[in-house]
């Protein structure tokens, strides 16, 4: 189609790809529950179209997670389909925590490659759990790989350290990768002192971290024990986030990098695609948020920059907090710039839209 005299019409792509995904319900479309050696079938439907597809482009496909879990929680994740003989198509690398840390995955495991080494960061997390324990010495300070239970983390939970010595009082402090730190904080302490401390600790030292307070959170676990009961409450939480300069990382800054390193570079054929499913994910996903300047779609120069933009996405699911996304693929693509794919079942669609953009369907 041609609009004032401009082709809009996107060329075929056929250099490297770079594929960031989110990885819960896009391109894990599975419950923990289901990471079973009786579900495989499922895991090979998934995944083999996957491995193929990696192993026929070589080096030209590099396969990126990002998430919101912690790299230990996907690690976790990882393994448990290992152990279960499940079919999987490992990832080059994995953005946790929505982008505060980047791992590479390296002889079968996870290695953090990021942030770079910070002298006021190293042992800043030390220092504050100690000022935290200093308040009574009956706190105990339980450092495990999550804070959450045991029946599905094992080895990886707070709740088998806090177990073995049934602490009235605690902090359980579960790390993501060099830096970042998830505190659970008993409720039987001054939450708002616990925290109020940390942030005086951080100001003072001028310590490169955010601080987030969360009482009574429903995604992290902790436990009460008393009299020999324990009981299982929604945790009162500190995040101590990695924040150089004042800022966090985020996983929309590391694409939208990797999409201006490719436009620096000049490389026709080159260009990143990312898939989510959610409303967290919809920054990444709209090409508009990677173009300066006018974003109406009826702006001739406007569709212009999308046309040259290296950047595909795919809309997973059906969460309506993405339909503007999904109204904005059906626009663009009457106006011959179809940038954006729509996937509505991951596990049977996502490697479709993938192949569509390459032209193999």
């Amino acid at each position: 189609m041609r609009i004032s005299g401009i082709s809009h019409r996107l060329p075929a792509f056929s250099g490297r790809k770079i594929l960031y995904t989110d990885f819960d319900k896009t391109y894990f479309p599975f419950v923990r529950s289901e990471i079973t050696q009786s579900n495989s079938e499922a895991f090979k439907n998934m995944y083999l179209p996957f491995i193929d597809f990696k192993n026929s482009q070589g080096d030209d496909f590099e396969l990126n997670i990002t998430t919101g879990r912690s790299g230990n929680d996907y690690s976790h994740t990882q393994n448990l389909i290992q152990k279960a003989g499940c079919a999987y198509c490992y990832p080059n690398k994995v953005v946790s925590s929505n982008g505060a840390n980047v791992f590479k995955f390296q002889d079968g495991t996870l290695k953090c490659i990021s942030p770079k080494e910070n002298s006021k960061a190293q042992g800043a997390v030390e220092s504050i759990m100690k000022s935290i324990s200093d308040l009574d010495k009956d706190i105990a300070v339980v450092e495990c790989r999550i804070n959450g239970d045991k029946a599905t983390y094992q080895e990886y939970s707070s709740e088998g350290k806090l177990d073995k010595i049934k602490p009235e009082k605690y902090i359980s402090i579960a790390r993501d990768g060099k830096y970042n730190a998830e505190i659970v904080v008993s409720k039987k302490m001054d939450f708002d002192m616990v925290g109020s401390l940390v942030r005086q600790q951080v100001k003072e030292n001028n310590l490169p971290f955010s601080v987030e307070q969360y009482e009574n959170a429903i995604y992290t676990k902790g436990y009460e024990y008393a009299s020999g009961e324990k009981t299982e409450v929604d945790a009162n939480v500190i995040f101590l986030k990695y924040s150089p300069n004042g800022k966090q990382t985020d996983k929309f800054d590391i694409i939208k990098q990797e999409v201006k390193e490719l436009q620096r570079k000049g490389e026709p054929d080159d260009y990143v695609i990312v898939a989510g499913d959610g409303f967290n994910d919809e920054k990444m996903l709209n090409p508009l948020n990677y173009i300066d300047g006018d974003k109406d779609i009826e702006n001739p120069e406007t569709l212009a920059k999308l046309s040259k933009l290296p950047l595909r996405a795919i809309v997973c699911g059906d969460d309506p907090a993405l339909d503007n996304l999904r109204t904005l693929s059906k626009e663009l693509g009457a106006k011959g710039v179809e940038i954006i794919k729509i996937a509505p079942d991951s596990k049977t669609d996502f490697i479709k839209a993938i192949k569509e953009f390459e032209g193999d369907i």
